[in-house]
C-alpha cells in the first residue's frame, strides 16, 4: 500500500503516481491523500490515477473501510496461494482458501 500525499513540493501527488505506473508494473494500490475535501474531489483524483482517496485528518474508519476495501479476501487468498504453488502444496493451498 503506497499512502500518496496530492499535494507535494517539488512533484505533487498524481504527477508522482502517473511516473510510478508508467516506470513500474505490479506497485500495490495507491491512495491519495488530500486535506481538500470538497464535492467530487474523490472521484477527480480516482480518475487521475489514485486507486483510492482518503481525507485529511484521517479518521479510523475511513482507514479501516479503505483498506477492507483493498485488501480483499481475494487478494489475501492470491497472496497466500503464490506460497502455496511455490511450494507445490495443492491440499495446502485448498485449505488455505477456506479461511477467508
Amino acid at each position: 500500500l503506497i499512502i500518496m500525499d496530492i499535494q507535494m513540493p517539488v512533484m505533487d501527488g498524481i504527477t508522482a503516481t502517473k511516473t510510478l505506473k508508467e516506470k513500474y508494473g505490479g506497485l500495490p494500490p495507491i491512495v491519495g491523500l488530500s486535506a481538500h475535501a470538497l464535492e467530487g474531489d474523490r472521484e477527480k483524483y480516482m480518475a487521475m490515477g489514485m486507486d483510492e482517496y482518503l481525507t485529511k485528518p484521517v479518521k479510523k474508519d475511513d482507514f479501516v473501510r479503505m483498506i477492507s476495501k483493498i485488501l480483499t479476501c481475494s487478494e489475501i487468498c492470491l497472496e497466500r496461494s503464490y506460497y502455496c504453488i511455490r511450494n507445490a502444496k495443492k491440499r495446502h493451498y485448498r485449505n488455505m482458501h477456506r479461511n477467508c
